[in-house]
């Protein structure tokens, strides 16, 4: 952990005791739908530019989501401002926490990114979900 956050200011990290605990805290510290719904339809071009700044992150590293069997991410389909990442867990590069929490600045900042490491990407195993000041896992 001390590599990740080398000369970072190290992110409020909230740990949750049960699959139960981490959706409650999920739910309780995201940012209020009327933010999302305010946005209206700017809201699906905001989500576009934060799908795209996330490709051009992981692409480079473990290549192409359409790669199959190795990261999925889905749009933020309800506006709640939730993108949804899915890896396998071999191939999740957890040195990509921070870039991938700096993501959340700017007209992004509301949003949260939740990722889900699987053995197989059929298989939840843990989940992790950023925020822009914090992290909940």
């Amino acid at each position: 952990m001390f590599k990740l956050y080398a000369g970072r200011r190290l992110p409020k990290i909230h740990l949750a005791s049960s699959d139960d605990d981490f959706w409650k805290l999920v739910k309780t510290t995201s940012a209020p739908q009327s933010v999302f719904d305010d946005q209206g339809d700017e809201h699906g071009q905001i989500d576009g530019r934060l799908e795209n700044r996330i490709e051009d992150l992981f692409v480079p590293i473990v290549g192409p989501w359409e790669r199959g069997g190795v990261w999925f991410h889905n749009q933020d389909f309800f506006g709640n401002g939730i993108r949804y990442l899915s890896f396998q867990d071999k191939d999740f590069p957890p040195e990509c926490i921070p870039q991938l929490q700096a993501l959340l600045e700017g007209e992004a900042a509301a949003f949260c990114i939740h990722v889900q490491l699987y053995d197989t990407l059929s298989t939840a195993w843990r989940q992790l979900s950023l925020r822009a000041e914090r992290q909940l896992s």
